[in-house]
């Protein structure tokens, strides 16, 4: 028997004995202490903002072209979507297990590029993001103001300046969610009556706005400013002040938005023509999702 092979040679069998020791210190370095299969198929989402748009025009303009090129994509098992009155977008493709995430990514980029001539140019202009997720929630976050000092729009942009980057570089999370994201921006009422009387659409004023939303090297210090680019755009100029708006009509004209249409700082998720939804609090959600 062996049992009496290494009864009758304790000196072997301790020397075995050790040398088995050895190794599996050895090896307890190198070696996964624990390793589980994948159980959850890889999921990768689709994100775009189309601002202004209701849930309808969302699905008919954004939705609907991505998802027919998306369709069908290799080792794809469904996808859902969802599109909100606040012009906001997101498809979760789901594979089929096995299937390596970074792969699964780049497909899905691959077939959203397709779609991108037929998508509205404000919605490219905001950006079509695809990211590789995990449906699972690892945490929620809540940014509460205990004294009502702060109101949701406050806690949202604190957020988004000081907790999401510093979130994002943590190992494992993959996505930020906000729950009621609310960001500054400024709206302007206009007066139908006089947009018409002076041959301006709403159009004309976004331009305009867009336009002058921009950020201008300040140049060199103590150089003379040029004649010929003062002169060229003086007639052109748009003056955000705290008085109004001044937009040109035609040349050697400007009409002047102040005290007709009003204008504010208000949230940029806020519904257009319609107050913002009352909240429960002073608070903010954010949602930590895992690769």
């Amino acid at each position: 028997m062996i049992s009496h092979f290494f009864i009758d040679r304790p000196i072997f069998a301790s020397v075995l004995s050790i040398v088995f020791v050895l190794a599996g210190g050895v090896a307890v370095f190198t070696l996964p202490v624990a390793q589980y299969p994948e159980v959850t198929p890889p999921t990768v989402l689709v994100t775009a903002l189309y601002p202004g748009a209701n849930a309808a025009t969302v699905r008919d303009t954004v939705a609907a072209p991505i998802e027919e090129q998306v369709n069908g994509v290799e080792g794809m098992m469904y996808m859902s979507s969802q599109s909100a009155n606040d012009g906001s977008y997101r498809l979760s493709v789901t594979f089929k297990l096995g299937t390596d995430s970074d792969m699964a990514q780049v497909l899905v980029q691959n077939r959203v590029s397709l779609a991108l001539p037929v998508i509205p140019l404000l919605v490219q202009n905001e950006g079509i993001d695809v990211k590789k997720v995990s449906p699972n929630t690892m945490m929620i976050v809540n940014l509460v103001s205990p004294d009502g000092r702060y109101d949701a729009t406050f806690l949202s942009n604190y957020a988004t300046i000081y907790i999401r980057d510093e979130l994002s570089r943590l190992p494992g999370v993959a996505d930020i969610t906000y729950f009621g994201q609310r960001d500054y921006s400024l709206r302007a009422w206009l007066n139908p009556d006089k947009m018409a009387a002076l041959a301006l659409s709403p159009a004309d004023v976004v331009t305009a706005i867009t336009q002058q939303n921009l950020q201008v090297a300040a140049g060199q210090i103590g150089q003379q400013p040029d004649p010929h680019f003062t002169e060229k755009h003086t007639d052109h100029h748009i003056q955000l002040l705290h008085q109004g708006l001044s937009l040109p009509f035609a040349k050697h004209q400007f009409g002047r938005l102040g005290n007709n249409p009003k204008e504010r700082a208000h949230s940029h998720n806020d519904q257009q023509y319609r107050q913002a939804l009352p909240t429960c609090g002073h608070r903010s959600d954010i949602a930590i999702t895992d690769r």
